[in-house]
């Protein structure tokens, strides 16, 4: 499938819920857990772990490949017609995240729509503290 700008996807495998997700142009394969037993229910996104072969060892070892990602969306209620809504940062950027199933009965694929979201206080604040120091 081909990912557009500020979209992904998951699909259900064997090994879970895998897929891509599109940030700004940045590409990333990740996965998606589902805590529906917890209070408020909600899924956690997180970009999948890479190897990288150690040539002294001669083994292949994991890490979390940077820049990294990690979104909590909560589950909406029934009369919203997308089913997880949550916010994240990501590379120094706020960005709002809404999710909903392709098939409500078979919940094969979740779709996401990512938006920058008006509200980005780090911004906020360094312009605040350039304005205060060219004073």
């Amino acid at each position: 499938m081909e990912i557009e700008r500020n979209k992904g996807y998951v699909e259900k495998s064997k090994d879970g819920y895998l897929g891509y997700i599109n940030v700004d142009g940045c590409i990333m394969a990740i996965y998606c857990t589902f805590w529906m037993s917890q209070k408020p229910p909600y899924i956690y996104i997180q970009r999948c772990k890479k190897l990288k072969f150690d040539e002294k060892n001669k083994t292949f070892k994991e890490y979390i490949p940077k820049p990294i990602l990690q979104i909590k969306a909560d589950l909406t209620k029934k009369s919203d017609n997308v089913r997880f809504r949550g916010s994240f940062m990501f590379i120094g950027f706020k960005y709002e995240i809404a999710a909903w199933w392709d098939d409500e009965k078979t919940k094969k694929v979740l779709r996401f729509d990512v938006v920058r979201s008006e509200n980005q206080t780090l911004l906020k604040r360094i312009n605040e503290l350039l304005i205060k120091n060219n004073k």
